[in-house]
């Protein structure tokens, strides 16, 4: 048996309260346990919402474009990939998972090129018995690529087998009459699509949304009608700040709060930065900080509306957006946390939503997950 006590992140807010964890599971009891095993703020593992962990063998690629970098089929990442063995693809897919689980995430989605190779390749990585936390493994939910961007109904059968749903680069790689073949088709077989959207130009939301999206990634360039659709739609956005800044670009964050919408959190690629949501949670508070008072007119923001946004908002994107994204239940709560599991943080109880921000994967003492 095990004893936890401190702060616990439960429906949107923090309480009092001990956990004893047993070989059964664990219990949750109000009220502060003196003599507890570990102590501190107790939130649920993150979920990196976007990643590309098939690049992480990959050395960091010099400064350029989105479409010089990652763009397909010949950009940066795309060519290195073909260079790389699978052996070498595989150890550094391994490499990353463990650096996540140390971190903190309990689980990762992920957009996985290559086709059904390439799916295989992490389904592979996956497998390594040497992952582990207290008394599980992190999870994956692989939104695979189809490997030539054309509808082909066999290839689409065997990455859905295999896979969460499938993950599109952007329609601009895409004859769009083929892409939408594939939406058609795998909402037909009640299954699920999403794709980056707006990275590196506006892109028409109309032929986005038509494709019923799950979630979209990025939007960097969308208007703010854009972002009204996107609203009305429940469809969450997720962002990658860090990755984002790589290539000079700021997603507009204070104007998707605006239009109310539900915006999530990834690292992206990990040639670029690493699988950090600490990191990506602080670098997060800095760009609404300075993005609000420095280029509010410049993103078509209303000076003389509030958009201060606390670290209290910060968490509850962090923690409870990213499993919207994974439940299509819009009240989804984080307790219990289930697979998910949860962490403790060693830092002072005083403001714990600025102490998780403030904290990096050095404060975690304790982490666990069902054996579910």
């Amino acid at each position: 048996m095990i004893t936890i006590s401190g702060l616990i992140y439960k429906d949107r807010r923090f309480e009092e309260g001990h956990i004893i964890v047993s070989d059964n599971g664990y219990e949750i009891k109000p009220g502060i346990m003196e003599g507890a095993d570990h102590n501190g703020i107790i939130i649920p593992k993150f979920i990196n919402c976007h990643t590309h962990i098939g690049d992480s063998a990959i050395p960091r690629p010099p400064k350029g474009t989105v479409e010089e970098i990652v763009g397909p089929p010949d950009g940066y990442k795309h060519r290195m990939l073909r260079q790389t063995s699978e052996e070498d693809i595989v150890q550094g897919m391994r490499k990353s998972i463990r650096i996540m689980e140390s971190n903190g995430i309990g689980r990762f989605i992920d957009f996985r090129e290559e086709g059904i190779k390439g799916t295989r390749q992490l389904s592979k990585s996956m497998e390594d018995e040497t992952y582990s936390d207290h008394d599980g493994r992190i999870k994956c939910d692989i939104y695979a690529r189809p490997e030539n961007n054309v509808f082909d109904q066999d290839e689409i059968d065997n990455l859905l087998e295999v896979s969460t749903g499938l993950g599109i680069s952007a329609i601009s790689d895409w004859d769009y009459d083929e892409l939408k073949a594939v939406g058609e088709y795998v909402a037909g077989e009640g299954q699920t699509l999403a794709l980056h959207a707006s990275e590196r130009s506006r892109e028409d939301i109309d032929k986005i949304l038509d494709l019923k999206p799950k979630f979209l990634v990025h939007m960097i360039h969308a208007s703010d009608d854009d972002l009204a659709l996107c609203a009305d739609g429940g469809i969450p956005i997720i962002i990658c700040p860090r990755s984002n800044a790589f290539f000079g670009t700021t997603p507009p964050i204070e104007r998707m709060l605006a239009a109310g919408i539900d915006i999530c959190l990834g690292t992206d690629n990990m040639m670029l930065v690493e699988p950090d949501m600490f990191g990506e949670m602080e670098f997060l508070r800095n760009s609404i900080s300075n993005n609000t008072s420095n280029h509010g007119m410049d993103q078509g923001i209303d000076q003389g509306m509030d958009y201060t946004v606390g670290d209290e908002k910060l968490l509850n994107i962090m923690l409870d957006n990213s499993r919207k994204v994974l439940n299509s239940n819009p009240d989804i709560g984080v307790e219990p946390w289930g697979q998910d599991g949860f962490i403790v943080i060693d830092r002072p109880t005083e403001r714990p939503a600025s102490q998780v921000i403030g904290s990096s994967p050095k404060d975690i003492r304790f982490m666990w997950r069902s054996q579910s």
